[in-house]
């Protein structure tokens, strides 16, 4: 359940660093330091952050990826494929869950920077959405830049079983799962932040991709037809 912004503050009572709200009626907790009473303000607001779906399990899922029409892969020697395909669409205004977002190239930027920064740590790719961290992948984001039509996009490690399933036609949608503002173990927010993401086959919205714009690695050409805007916008749990 969302909830509104608590302001804090930390006032020093005797000996002990406190913390409160910022209207005086709740003392969260006293500590021996100011140092150790900052760290709970800090855990505090990165938890309030994910109760307002900022983050934590109320990811925004988005989906716009038809797995098979965007572009050229590459099969390693083990089976397992490397394809690149666009995350989310670019615009304003978007819904889900009740929430309202946008998707701007700053964001986009926000993204890619908060991805480098982790050192491009592998993001993982489940069988459906899920909350359980111990979930098998079914493949890894490896990387996310910027294609030449302004979306991102993620050069994809699908696993060689993973593949054939999709060949197969057993799924036949990426879903990327993101956080609009997101925040660090800090409580710092950071902005935009993907995290992952999911095969299934229903979409937050479909949206055919246009193979002809992106801007993966070895991308084939094609008189694919464009992209289009989908006929409603569905509401992913």
């Amino acid at each position: 359940m969302a909830t509104d912004r608590v302001d804090l503050v930390i006032r020093k009572e005797g000996e002990q660093w406190c913390l409160f709200t910022a209207d005086g009626s709740r003392k969260l907790g006293c500590h021996d330091t100011e140092a150790d009473a900052k760290a709970q303000e800090a855990a505090v607001k990165a938890h309030e952050a994910m109760q307002r779906g900022i983050s934590g399990s109320a990811t925004i899922l988005i989906c716009l990826s038809d797995i098979n029409a965007s572009g050229d892969f590459q099969i390693l020697n083990n089976g397992d494929v490397v394809k690149s395909i666009p995350l989310t669409d670019v615009g304003e205004d978007f819904i889900n869950g009740g929430r309202k977002f946008s998707v701007t190239p700053e964001l986009i930027d926000q993204a890619i920077k908060n991805f480098e920064a982790s050192d491009k740590a592998p993001l993982p790719v489940t069988i459906g959405h899920t909350e359980d961290s111990a979930a098998p992948a079914a493949g890894w984001i490896n990387d996310i830049f910027r294609g030449e039509d302004g979306r991102p996009w993620g050069k994809l490690l699908f696993f060689k079983d993973t593949w054939a399933g999709i060949t197969a036609g057993k799924w036949k949608f990426f879903s990327a799962e993101f956080y609009p503002v997101d925040v660090n173990q800090k409580g710092e927010e950071i902005g935009f932040r993907f995290d992952g993401g999911a095969i299934l086959n229903k979409p937050f919205f479909p949206i055919r991709v246009d193979q002809s714009r992106h801007g993966g690695a070895g991308a084939s050409r094609s008189n694919a037809s464009p992209t289009a805007a989908p006929a409603a916008r569905r509401q992913t749990p």
